[in-house]
């Protein structure tokens, strides 16, 4: 029984692989002046506690488990895709990888534009440098992301970054 709505193209919405194979198929960049986007698309299972997942070119979410005495950088695990950018590679299957949400658990959903940052003599930010970021902040509280929009802002030494910058942050009872 999948889930399709008018606008999916025949994609199951609860697949994440079949939605982006299906937009991967829908907006080759050659049809659109050589342009292209990037996509993290995950769907949460309430009752299995899982959240099933899938990325063309985009950079990795964060899973944030909830507090343990283990230090907060040691809790965010990197859901990585290995997907290509939607529209660059019309044929290439896209794969659906899983995780396991603990109760407390939060995730973090951002753009490019929240690592793809220079620092100290043209040296990449990056990931890494978020999730040292996350670690010293609270990564589970939303003041964390204005914090982290002011901290970009500074790197870069305007209030006009060259990128977007988009970040968002979910909870899981």
């Amino acid at each position: 029984n999948s889930v399709r709505s008018a606008g999916s193209g025949g994609a199951d919405l609860r697949d994440p692989s079949s939605v982006l194979a299906r937009l991967n198929t829908l907006f080759p960049m050659t049809q659109h002046g050589g342009m292209f986007f990037t996509i993290w698309y995950g769907v949460y299972r309430r009752s299995t506690r899982t959240i099933s997942y899938s990325g063309g070119g985009h950079p990795p979410a964060l899973l944030v488990s909830p507090p343990t005495q283990a230090p907060l950088e040691e809790r965010i695990k990197q859901l990585e895709c290995p997907g290509p950018p939607m529209g660059v590679a019309p044929d290439l299957p896209f794969e659906t990888l899983q995780a396991h949400v603990e109760p407390g658990s939060s995730i973090l959903i951002y753009s490019d534009g929240a690592i793809e940052v220079f620092v100290e003599a043209r040296k990449l930010w990056g990931v890494d440098g978020l999730i040292r970021f996350l670690a010293e902040h609270d990564a589970t509280q939303p003041a964390c992301l204005d914090q982290l929009h002011v901290a970009v802002r500074d790197m870069t030494g305007s209030d006009v970054l060259a990128d977007d910058f988009s970040i968002i942050l979910a909870r899981f009872p």
